[in-house]
C-alpha cells in the first residue's frame, strides 16, 4: 500500500477530508506507530491536528493500525502482488 492508497482508505474509512487524512499520515510519519509507548503521542497528537476529543482520536488511531495491519498481512501472504 501506497501513501496515496492509505490516504484515500483512511479517508474513506473515517468520514475524513484529504487534507485531514494527509495531516493524520504526517502524524505517522513523524512517530514509530508500532512502539507502545507511542500511542498516547500519536492519539495527543491527532486531537490537536484535527481538533477532536481524545475517543475520536482514539477511534482513528485504531483505524489506522487496522488498515496497516491489514497491509501487511497481505503482503506476507502475496509477497510478489501488486
Amino acid at each position: 500500500m501506497n501513501k496515496t492508497s492509505f490516504i484515500q482508505t483512511l479517508s474513506e474509512r473515517e468520514q475524513l477530508t484529504q487534507e485531514q487524512s494527509t495531516a493524520v499520515n504526517e502524524i505517522l510519519e513523524n512517530n514509530m506507530i508500532f512502539i507502545k509507548k507511542s500511542r498516547e503521542k500519536i492519539t495527543f497528537e491527532i486531537a490537536e491536528k484535527l481538533s477532536v476529543d481524545s475517543e475520536r482520536a482514539n477511534e482513528i488511531y485504531h483505524t489506522v493500525r487496522d488498515i496497516i495491519d491489514t497491509a501487511i498481512k497481505d503482503k506476507l501472504k502475496h509477497p510478489f502482488r501488486e
